[in-house]
């Protein structure tokens, strides 16, 4: 079954980050269960899950506003990695402008809150990107990498 993607943030991880997110937060009128796409109907909306899914649409805003303005910095680490893998600082500035999207979300990460972005180069190229949230001036990319497609589904969700 193919979700459809509203400005960045595929349905099946949106619905999870804003479950685990409500869930955390202990919101007493949700029903402690998971949702399915088959559970959601075509036109079912639930207040608390769209504004968090505002949310998420205006983080990858915020990300792509950062890259843009040149609000961003590499780490060392997304550097050496870079470089062993063959990404460009352009193939990145790419896929990040592209269509991307948030398909981790990492708000207890011990370095700071981040998320995974999947975009793709002007090639077509797919790169995952963990960058910081963009709540600070400079947005740090932490890491860039070629998923192995033997380890994500479409790119977007882990293989078991």
């Amino acid at each position: 079954m193919i979700f459809p993607t509203v400005t960045g943030i595929s349905t099946p991880v949106l619905m999870t980050v804003c479950f685990n997110k409500i869930m955390k937060k202990g919101v007493p009128d949700i029903a402690p269960q998971r949702p399915t796409p088959d559970s959601l109907g075509p036109h079912s909306i639930d207040l608390k899950k769209s504004l968090c899914y505002i949310k998420s649409m205006s983080i990858i805003d915020e990300i792509r506003k950062k890259f843009v303005n040149g609000l961003y910095e590499y780490s060392k680490h997304a550097v050496d990695q870079s470089i062993i893998r063959h990404i460009s600082t352009a193939e990145i500035q790419e896929a990040m402008l592209s269509k991307s999207e948030i398909i981790e979300d990492y708000p207890d990460d011990k370095y700071g809150s981040s998320c995974l972005v999947l975009g793709f180069t002007n090639n077509g190229r797919p790169l995952h990107m963990h960058v910081s949230y963009p709540s600070g001036t400079i947005l740090k990319v932490v890491t860039a990498y070629q998923p192995d497609e033997s380890k994500w589904i479409a790119y977007r969700i882990r293989r078991k």
